[in-house]
């Protein structure tokens, strides 16, 4: 298990890190797509895994690239930047930034054509860092575990878990979250006012 948590915990980490790279780039301005009104729920639909992989042919040069296409890699990688992309556009709007969200969002689809270009070499830097952690033969014990179908349909439903998942996460961020850190900065803020009464008694 403990494996596992490093396996998914690496991915997570790769998936993050290019979609912040991603996102610094920005795009072409003034470049209209046709996605550009999409929702993000639309955004993952597209991208949803159709199937199941072919285990006699998985893409891949090495042991460990041909793992990272079994955890289907490329597509929770993408998910993650099209996530980390409308939350900047929301970012963009409200703080009254029009032209930097609208700009991002015409460009988003440019964004994962460049995604999918470039998506071979970024599966084998990624293989460097799971050859850092992992032996060969737990690569074939990580290989022969997600070939497993249970956990095949679990990584096939990484994406479609994701749309059911974010309308849970926004409810929860708005009533939850939020409410109580603006309670919390009134709490710190009222502490610095009695620190700061205490100071002037001395």
């Amino acid at each position: 298990m403990n494996r596992l948590f490093k396996a998914n915990k690496l991915s997570l980490i790769l998936g993050l890190t290019s979609a912040l790279c991603l996102s610094a780039c920005g795009g072409k301005d003034g470049v209209k797509t046709s996605d550009n009104h999409q929702t993000l729920n639309e955004q993952l639909e597209a991208i949803k895994p159709q199937g199941a992989i072919d285990l006699n042919n998985i893409a891949g040069d090495t042991e460990t690239e041909k793992l990272l296409y079994l955890l289907d890699v490329p597509t929770t990688t993408k998910a993650g930047i099209l996530i980390f992309i409308n939350t900047q556009i929301d970012s963009f709007e409200a703080a009254g930034h029009t032209a930097q969200a609208d700009a991002m969002r015409e460009n988003r689809a440019l964004l994962s054509q460049a995604v999918d270009e470039n998506m071979a070499g970024f599966i084998k830097e990624s293989a460097v860092v799971y050859n850092e952690v992992f032996t060969p033969e737990e690569i074939k014990a990580l290989t022969a575990l997600y070939s497993q179908p249970v956990l095949q349909k679990f990584t096939r439903s990484v994406v479609p878990l994701q749309q059911k998942a974010i309308p849970i996460a926004q409810k929860w961020s708005e009533e939850k979250i939020v409410p109580r850190f603006e309670q919390l900065v009134k709490e710190q803020q009222g502490h610095g006012h009695d620190h700061g009464h205490e100071g002037h008694g001395h």
